[in-house]
Protein backbone atom coordinates (compact mmCIF):
# COMPACT_ATOMS: atom_id res chain seq x y z
CA UNK A 1 0.00 0.00 0.00
CA UNK A 2 2.80 2.57 0.59
CA UNK A 3 4.37 2.28 -2.61
CA UNK A 4 1.12 2.72 -4.11
CA UNK A 5 0.87 5.63 -2.40
CA UNK A 6 4.33 7.12 -3.12
CA UNK A 7 3.74 6.23 -6.70
CA UNK A 8 0.59 7.86 -7.09
CA UNK A 9 1.92 10.84 -5.39
CA UNK A 10 5.02 11.50 -7.53
CA UNK A 11 2.43 10.93 -10.77
CA UNK A 12 0.21 13.45 -9.41
CA UNK A 13 3.50 15.81 -8.45
CA UNK A 14 4.67 15.14 -11.87
CA UNK A 15 1.51 16.18 -13.02
CA UNK A 16 0.84 19.33 -11.18
CA UNK A 17 4.63 20.33 -11.50
CA UNK A 18 6.44 18.88 -13.99
CA UNK A 19 9.61 20.41 -13.74
CA UNK A 20 9.83 20.12 -9.95
CA UNK A 21 12.26 17.07 -9.71
CA UNK A 22 14.50 19.25 -12.25
CA UNK A 23 14.20 22.16 -10.65
CA UNK A 24 14.70 20.22 -6.98
CA UNK A 25 17.77 18.61 -8.54
CA UNK A 26 19.04 22.00 -9.49
CA UNK A 27 18.84 23.46 -6.02
CA UNK A 28 19.88 21.07 -4.47
CA UNK A 29 23.31 21.05 -6.44
CA UNK A 30 23.41 25.02 -6.03
CA UNK A 31 22.99 24.78 -1.87
CA UNK A 32 25.38 21.96 -1.67
CA UNK A 33 27.93 23.46 -3.37
CA UNK A 34 27.96 26.48 -1.56
CA UNK A 35 27.46 24.95 2.05
CA UNK A 36 30.09 22.49 1.33
CA UNK A 37 32.44 25.70 -0.21
CA UNK A 38 31.26 28.05 2.35
CA UNK A 39 31.36 26.15 5.07
CA UNK A 40 30.88 28.36 8.59
CA UNK A 41 30.29 30.95 6.32
CA UNK A 42 27.22 29.38 4.77
CA UNK A 43 23.84 31.66 5.39
CA UNK A 44 20.73 30.31 4.40
CA UNK A 45 19.18 33.37 4.08
CA UNK A 46 21.99 34.84 1.69
CA UNK A 47 21.40 31.69 -0.24
CA UNK A 48 17.67 32.12 -0.87
CA UNK A 49 18.32 35.40 -2.01
CA UNK A 50 20.48 34.48 -4.69
CA UNK A 51 18.09 31.36 -5.62
CA UNK A 52 14.65 31.97 -4.35
CA UNK A 53 12.89 28.97 -3.32
CA UNK A 54 9.28 27.98 -2.27
CA UNK A 55 9.35 27.05 1.47
CA UNK A 56 8.25 23.16 0.64
CA UNK A 57 10.88 22.80 -1.84
CA UNK A 58 13.28 24.66 0.60
CA UNK A 59 12.70 22.39 2.89
CA UNK A 60 12.81 19.40 0.76
CA UNK A 61 16.47 20.30 -0.43
CA UNK A 62 18.03 21.15 3.00
CA UNK A 63 16.56 17.73 4.30
CA UNK A 64 18.31 15.80 1.52
CA UNK A 65 21.71 17.75 2.15
CA UNK A 66 21.97 16.53 5.70
CA UNK A 67 20.57 13.22 5.19
CA UNK A 68 23.11 12.78 2.87
CA UNK A 69 25.68 14.25 5.01
CA UNK A 70 24.44 11.76 8.21
CA UNK A 71 24.67 8.86 5.94
CA UNK A 72 28.11 9.61 5.26
CA UNK A 73 29.31 10.07 8.58
CA UNK A 74 27.31 6.53 9.37
CA UNK A 75 29.11 4.46 6.90
CA UNK A 76 31.65 3.19 9.35
CA UNK A 77 28.87 2.27 11.81
CA UNK A 78 29.59 5.14 13.65
CA UNK A 79 29.40 8.65 13.91
CA UNK A 80 32.59 10.12 16.13
CA UNK A 81 32.72 13.38 17.91
CA UNK A 82 33.97 15.08 14.80
CA UNK A 83 31.04 13.99 12.50
CA UNK A 84 28.68 15.02 16.00
CA UNK A 85 30.05 18.62 15.78
CA UNK A 86 29.68 18.65 11.58
CA UNK A 87 26.30 17.44 12.27
CA UNK A 88 25.24 19.97 14.90
CA UNK A 89 26.77 22.61 12.64
CA UNK A 90 25.07 21.57 9.28
CA UNK A 91 21.57 21.38 10.94
CA UNK A 92 21.97 24.75 12.50
CA UNK A 93 23.30 26.26 9.24
CA UNK A 94 20.76 24.59 7.09
CA UNK A 95 17.92 26.05 10.01
CA UNK A 96 16.97 22.67 10.36
CA UNK A 97 14.54 22.29 13.37
CA UNK A 98 15.52 20.06 16.30
CA UNK A 99 12.50 17.62 15.83
CA UNK A 100 13.53 17.19 12.01
CA UNK A 101 17.17 16.27 12.51
CA UNK A 102 16.60 14.04 15.40
CA UNK A 103 13.99 12.49 12.86
CA UNK A 104 16.57 12.13 10.07
CA UNK A 105 19.41 11.17 12.72
CA UNK A 106 17.44 8.36 14.00
CA UNK A 107 17.04 6.77 10.31
CA UNK A 108 20.52 5.89 10.94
Amino acid sequence: MAILAKWLRKAVDTFVDPEREDRLREAKRLMQAEFFASQQKFVLANFLVRHPLSPQDSDFVRNQIYTELISRGWEDGILNSAEQEVAKWAATALQLSPETASKINQKF
